[in-house]
């Protein structure tokens, strides 16, 4: 479950808050400002930034920090300013600040602006990662100066931490009125994996990710994150990790590294309902007690972050009301997927994803045990009128689920991630009105552009056999 900003109960921003919007261009990108309004008035002074490219237009993150109009008039005057110092050359002071005596590799370069003593840069943002290692991290370079702004390290070393999740989740297994008590699992419920944090670290934090709890201990020993599952510490550790690796999924394996939310936080046992959510306005997650603790079932991790993954994708469908049931059923096709990803990336893993509140039977799709909630044969016209509107619908989610993971295996065996890179890239391409029907354009159309249209008989074949229309 979504909330998003014009809807968070928390949130100081009126329903309105999108529609008073100022776009400041720089050398760099466009920036969008949005500020509260009521009927189309600004009523407050306080403008928050949402970066958005320039070239693709694409959503790349909503900014924290509120400013002020002084702090606006600040950046506007920020495009009057062309880059003296060339992308090479800022590369070059990048990696001389980051360790001469390393490789570096780069993985972005892009102009931007950077707050420094309260005062706007125009700066070079140099993404940089260790060519034989797991060091990483973000460097500033003055673009008109070239002096050193910012450099701001990874939390990655190497060796990393080490910790214990679930392998498989032990509650898929069991009996339909079988709580179990989870300091009584035995030891093989359990696999010690590298836990994506410095070994010197004693909090759960990387580039992707903070899980931490409100009441619950500190983590006592450095790089140490072995816990039951009867501790909130081991959701903790579960959070980071399983979202961590879906981030590198998505980023390293299938190249979409725009589908990046930042580091967003988690926040587990926050409560004892049986819930959990990711809230838009704060890229915050979280996860609740209730039932059976949902910290213990990776499948809520990876569904939670999913939704951060498609509301920096396309936040318009993000916060389009009548699409909640295409999103649902989207997080839950991101959850098998990924699970399917372990399997193959980690032999020895055997990951499998319980059912939410795992003691109830996983459904299966085709193979797969594990994904909530997955059709294999409705048709549109069995769910159209709940698909398209803003009640929740369990068999509408369903039925969007089905449909996408048909199209994996409709690819399946040609290329690596065919599947998966053409439903993310289909939230890059879609338009209002969000559609069913727009959904299957917008696949195809990626197909073609990213993959010359291979096997494009076999997905519009997926799509007549559910009854969705397409046509280009």
């Amino acid at each position: 479950m979504i909330e998003s900003i014009s809807e968070s109960t928390h949130s100081s921003y009126s329903p309105e808050l999108l529609r008073y919007q100022k776009t400041i261009e720089t050398p760099a990108e466009d920036y969008l400002f949005y500020r509260q309004s009521f009927r189309g008035i600004p009523v407050s002074n306080g403008w928050l930034r949402i970066d958005e490219s320039a070239s693709s237009k694409e959503f790349l993150g909503v900014h924290s920090r509120i400013l002020d109009d002084a702090g606006i008039g600040q950046i506007e005057s920020v495009g009057e300013f062309k880059p003296w110092v060339k992308e090479q050359a800022a590369v070059l002071k990048s990696k001389l600040a980051m360790g001469p005596t390393r490789q570096w590799d780069v993985l972005d370069t892009k102009l931007c602006y950077r707050i420094d003593k309260h005062k706007p840069k125009l700066a070079w943002k140099v993404q940089l990662a260790e060519s034989k290692g797991v060091r990483s991290g973000d460097v500033y370079i003055d673009a008109l100066r070239g002096t050193r702004i910012v450099v701001l390290k990874s939390t990655w070393s190497s060796p990393m931490a080490k910790g214990f999740v679930f392998r498989p989740n032990p509650l898929v297994h069991m009996d339909a009125d079988a709580l179990p008590d989870p300091k009584l699992l035995p030891t093989a419920s359990y696999i010690q994996v590298p836990i994506p944090v410095s070994r010197s670290s004693r909090v759960l934090r990387n580039d992707y990710a903070y899980a931490w709890s409100p009441n619950s201990e500190s983590h006592a020993t450095a790089g140490q994150f072995f816990y039951d599952a009867s501790d909130v510490r081991f959701g903790q550790t579960m959070a980071l990790y399983y979202a961590t690796w879906m981030q590198l999924y998505l980023g390293k394996t299938l190249g979409f590294s725009r589908a990046n939310p930042g580091q967003v936080e988690f926040i587990v046992g926050f409560n004892r309902e049986d819930n959990s959510y990711y809230d838009l306005a704060r890229n915050r997650v979280y996860l609740g007690l209730g039932g059976i603790p949902d910290f213990q079932d990776a499948e809520v991790i990876l569904h939670e972050y999913s939704h951060a993954i498609h509301s920096v994708i396309n936040q318009p469908l993000s916060l389009d009301k009548s699409s909640i049931n295409f999103l649902e059923g989207f997080c839950d096709y991101m959850a098998l997927s990924t699970c399917e990803h372990f399997k193959v990336k980690h032999g020895g893993l055997s990951q499998e994803f319980a059912a939410w509140d795992g003691w109830k039977s996983g459904r299966r799709v085709r193979d797969s045990l594990g994904i909530r909630r997955a059709d294999d044969d409705d048709l549109l016209s069995d769910t159209e009128n709940q698909i398209h509107s803003t009640d929740r619908s369990d068999r509408a989610s369903e039925f969007w689920t089905g449909v996408l993971w048909d199209l994996r295996e409709a690819v399946a065996g040609s290329k690596a991630g065919h599947g998966d890179s053409v439903v993310l890239g289909a939230l890059y391409k879609i338009d209002a009105p969000y559609t069913a029907s727009n959904f299957a354009k917008a696949m195809l159309l990626y197909n073609r552009s990213h993959y010359s249209g291979h096997k494009e008989k076999s997905i519009v074949e997926v799509f007549t056999r559910r009854g969705i229309p397409v046509g280009l």
